[in-house]
């Protein structure tokens, strides 16, 4: 009886204290950086060597639901499709500038969680996976019903540092990671945020000789996912 009540007070301390930190989260705000403004067409290609290009509206596979604009708030945004021989490129970059929105919300912004919601599958998954010349990320095997197979990578970037997801689906965020991403940001606003994600209709390592695909990779090396012998957020 005496551990079943200590067990039980400790319960109830650890629940006044979650919520303690929710009501502060609730109550300040931090206050927001200037940010870079609109500058993701400008770093970003919106054509490579040998394929053709367009713009993507965004659409229910970058969201569950609702609006994807007034869910994400981001500052800035970049979509865009690659065409090529048959094959097909995706790049979907959204900006947030510092305190624009909360780590928590930008790491739940996932195809595991939004493409899942949207009708897709996942049949396969790595983690810490590389790309030429870039810091690693998130691999999957996307399908959807009569639908293409596609291959995604993709990753956030907190200021400099690479979140770290973990070695899971991500579909349901880490309630660790979570409430570690809140006791940080209570009195500190979280620095600007990228979330970068790269489709392909086939697998990566085949277009490695490819010159359009490597400007793309050396494109996002330059706005921040450059290798680094650092470890993960």
């Amino acid at each position: 009886m005496v551990r079943l009540n200590s067990q039980l007070y400790l319960a109830v301390a650890l629940s006044i204290l979650g919520l303690a930190v929710l009501l502060q989260v609730m109550r300040y705000k931090p206050q927001a950086g200037a940010g870079r403004g609109l500058h993701l067409a400008q770093l970003l290609p919106t054509e490579i060597s040998s394929w053709t290009s367009r713009v993507v509206p965004l659409g229910a596979t970058e969201a569950s639901e609702g609006k994807v604009e007034e869910i994400l708030k981001f500052d800035d945004v970049f979509s865009r499709e690659y065409k090529s021989e048959g094959r097909s490129l995706g790049l979907y970059v959204a900006y947030w500038k510092p305190g624009g929105m909360p780590t928590q919300v930008v790491a739940s912004h996932t195809p595991d969680r939004c493409w899942s919601s949207a009708g897709w599958h996942c049949d396969d998954q790595k983690h810490a996976v590389s790309l030429p010349g870039l810091r690693p990320g998130e691999w999957r095997i996307f399908s959807i019903e009569d639908g293409p197979k596609l291959k995604v990578m993709f990753w956030v970037l907190v200021g400099d540092e690479l979140y770290d997801f973990g070695d899971r689906f991500t579909r349901i965020p880490s309630p660790w990671r979570w409430w570690r991403d809140v006791a940080k940001q209570i009195f500190r606003a979280p620095p600007e945020q990228y979330f970068i994600r790269l489709t392909s209709s086939v697998p990566f390592d085949q277009l490695e000789d490819d010159l359009g695909y490597q400007e793309l990779l050396a494109a996002l090396a330059e706005l921040g996912l450059a290798a680094k012998d650092e470890g993960r957020r």
